[in-house]
């Protein structure tokens, strides 16, 4: 059983172009570390450390939920909007409200490409 898992998975790994990978792998060119030798070998290779992979992935996570929040408030927002101009308006506030959530759409969308260059940086 064994053996054939074993023959399988190197016909496989041939028919996909995938065997010996790990030799011809580069590093990303946005990966951010410095110059160290490996543990296991000796070679050199980048290394970042668990503190400043912790401190990029909090960054992250607190900058994509005060997005979150605030879309999710300026949506509200706009909701409360529509409430308030159905009685002046009529029925003119639907489109206000859409035109207004077009932009908005529009303007996070901007923020967040802006965001993620500015993310990969770091």
């Amino acid at each position: 059983m064994l053996e054939h898992w074993k023959r399988e998975n190197a016909t496989v790994a041939m028919a996909w172009g995938t065997s010996h990978f790990e030799e011809h792998e580069m590093d990303r060119p946005q990966f951010i570390g410095e110059p160290k030798k490996s543990f296991i070998d000796g070679s050199d290779m980048i290394w970042s450390s668990p503190k400043d992979r912790y401190a990029r992935r909090v960054f992250s996570r607190r900058s994509l939920a005060g997005l979150l929040s605030l879309i999710c408030g300026v949506v509200a927002s706009i909701y409360v909007l529509k409430f308030e101009l159905s009685a002046p308006i009529g029925s003119y506030a639907s489109v206000v409200a859409s035109v207004i959530n077009t932009m908005q759409i529009t303007l996070f969308n901007m923020l967040y490409q802006v965001f993620d260059d500015v993310r990969s940086r770091i």
